[in-house]
């Protein structure tokens, strides 16, 4: 304790106030708090006030309420809560609940699952892609009988739904049948970025009044990516103009032949907004989806992908995911990237809840405790603690690096990788065939070119969620990349490879496919911290405290110490903590400490650049950009 004071002596006055507030002062033990256990049976209506819910649990309002928004659950003590999430809440604290009628909630809520084992057929996932104003939605709302396009803005999908149907088919027998309606191809590949081989069909709507349009052709890319086989439904057959045969004729330059001229695409003339041939387009999309079988196992391993989350005032976080594999239940404890929750109520489409969801069914679901990424993947696990030693090991397990031309050609020389998948955009049409056509040829022994899509613009966000998806490389030709696309390539680590002539751009292209073409590496600041205070400083290591002003600090790399906007030396991350925590990572805004490898003396206001070495957006050739 100090004695002294801005250099006087402390009174006895003085002492005896400082003796006292140590005295005073709470002792912080460094363990989670118990919570409180309650040994009675309670009897739950279908709804209960959170205050009247703690008087049935002889527990203090305040516990029940800091439990329910530990769950995600913001209400204050004069709002209600449905029977399932206080029946949730009540077992954590051990309490056995039971409804009005006497029954056991706890076994009708968590169900038994599943004992059978194997794989069984499942009902096919259909995505729908096409132009902006084509009627991709409007075509959902015939298959559903529903209004959505009428309540969207502008007509134009706003959000990622999936919704299932039961069909009738040619044969009578009545099939389910899953639609994902997406805002863009571009979440399309962004599901499958993150792993989710997420549909079996394809449905290209095209309008027979508009034909074959840039976004068309970026659809058919993305699907062919995908490996998923396409059925094309030519729209708006009803309107004035409309010319299915001129649209037949412009898919086939995409190399989409109509099997009614010896091709293998099915292609239905449809008008979605007169509800014309939809039957013959559903009964032409289950032909085409029982082909490849698709099949999951009900008892196996539950895994889902995220359609679309967002924070609901009541209910926490809500998410709408499709099921995979297994069988999602009320009461499993669930893990989405670094987010984790028990899940607390299960809804369809239509509203109703359901105890449990099975492979291909579209569900919504509370309990999470942070707002997850669409196409982020949902695994199953036994409780909390499982799913924070998930989450612990996915943030040690690295991020995203990016791979340049030159990594790649490694790679092919070392047999790991044996093609080369790239996105090409170029200048005018005449230099993407001519592009294309010399990169079909460099093919080698060795390794193959793979062209994903090819097209005349700027490299835009859809080139770069493709490359993401297909783990690719963008190759621009005389065109600049844009700057939503640019930040999209930093942040997924897709290296875009700019060139002004095309000889340079071939000779790369061929040395990478040789593996001849030497790797770059680059040192990259990824993050900035602002020193605040020192705290502790030795011979070789300093501990200090700081913010975070741009990026993040990053535990283990090295770091180039700036004093009045001059380098003074540099230094190496030896940890990093937040409050009582160590950490591995801080994001920009937050404060941390920093314990440094260093000899150099640290002061306030000092800057610190995270420095790493990666492979990053190159360049090569001479670039016009």
């Amino acid at each position: 304790m100090a004695k002294k004071r801005r250099g006087r002596k402390l009174s006895k006055k003085e002492v005896k106030a400082i003796k006292k507030a140590e005295a005073d002062a709470p002792v912080v033990v460094d363990v989670a708090p118990q919570k409180p256990r309650v040994t009675a049976t309670i009897e739950l209506p279908d709804v209960i006030t959170v205050s009247e819910f703690a008087k049935l649990l002889a527990l203090p309002v305040t516990e029940v309420v800091k439990t329910l928004f530990a769950n995600g659950i913001m209400v204050t003590i004069n709002e209600s809560i449905d029977r399932e999430t206080a029946t949730l809440v009540a077992d954590e604290f051990g309490a056995k609940v039971i409804g009005q009628s006497g029954e056991d909630v706890v076994k009708d809520t968590i169900v038994e699952k599943v004992t059978t084992k194997g794989s069984t057929p499942r009902p096919p996932v259909v995505v729908v892609m096409g132009h902006v104003d084509h009627g991709k939605t409007t075509l959902l709302d015939a298959i559903r009988k529903t209004k959505v396009a009428a309540g969207e803005s502008g007509g134009i999908t706003q959000h990622i739904g999936a919704y299932q149907i039961a069909w009738h088919g040619k044969d009578g027998e009545e099939r389910d049948i899953t639609f994902l309606d997406t805002p863009g191809h571009e979440a399309f590949s962004a599901m499958r970025a993150h792993g989710a081989a997420l549909t079996d069909v394809a449905i290209l709507v095209v309008a027979a009044d508009d034909g074959v349009k840039p976004q068309t052709k970026e659809a058919v890319s993305h699907a062919r990516a995908a490996n998923v086989p396409i059925v094309v439904a030519i729209n708006k057959i009803d309107v004035p103009g409309a010319d299915p045969d001129r649209v037949k004729r412009e898919l086939m330059e995409l190399e989409l032949i109509p099997e009614e001229y010896g091709g293998k695409t099915p292609m239905v003339a449809v008008s979605a907004k007169q509800s014309k041939h939809i039957d013959e387009l559903l009964d032409v999309v289950l032909l085409v989806a029982d082909i490849a079988e698709p099949t999951a196992d009900p008892a196996g391993e539950f895994s889902g992908t995220v359609i679309e989350a967002q924070q609901e005032v009541g209910a926490g976080v809500v998410a709408t995911i499709l099921v995979q594999n297994g069988t999602l239940h009320v009461g499993d404890t669930i893990v989405v990237g670094s987010t984790y929750g028990r899940v607390k109520f299960l809804k369809t489409a239509d509203g109703s809840r359901v105890q449990q969801a099975g492979p291909s069914t579209p569900i919504q679901l509370s309990g999470l405790n942070d707002v997850p990424a669409i196409g982020q993947i949902v695994s199953s696990v036994t409780n909390d603690r499982a799913a924070r030693t998930v989450i612990e090991a996915k943030s040690t397990s690295g991020g995203t690096v990016v791979r340049s031309l030159g990594q790649v050609s490694q790679a092919i020389r070392r047999g790991i990788e044996h093609e080369l998948p790239v996105v090409l955009k170029a200048d005018v049409q005449g230099s993407v065939d001519a592009i294309r056509s010399s990169l079909e040829q460099l093919s080698t022994d060795t390794a193959d070119v793979r062209l994903l899509h090819a097209a005349v613009g700027p490299v835009n966000e859809s080139d770069v969620q493709l490359a993401v998806a297909s783990s690719a490389l963008v190759v621009a030709f005389r065109v600049p990349t844009l700057p939503a696309a640019a930040k999209s390539a930093e942040q997924n680590g897709v290296a875009v490879m700019s060139f002004d002539v095309i000889y340079a751009l071939l000779d790369d292209v061929k040395a990478a496919l040789e593996g001849k073409l030497a790797p770059e590496v680059h040192t990259l600041t990824v993050g900035t911290l602002k020193v605040l205070k020192t705290f502790r400083t030795t011979g070789t290591e300093k501990l200090v405290g700081g913010l975070v002003t741009k990026g993040e600090l990053r535990k283990n790399a090295m770091i180039e110490v700036r004093r009045a906007g001059e380098v003074i030396g540099t230094a190496k991350i030896l940890g990093l903590q937040q409050g009582p925590e160590k950490v591995d990572t801080v994001p920009n805004g937050q404060e941390c400490g920093v314990l440094l490898g260093t000899k150099l003396t640290i002061q306030p206001d000092d800057y610190l650049d995270c420095q790493v070495e990666e492979a990053v957006t190159v360049r090569l050739g001479a670039s016009a950009n």
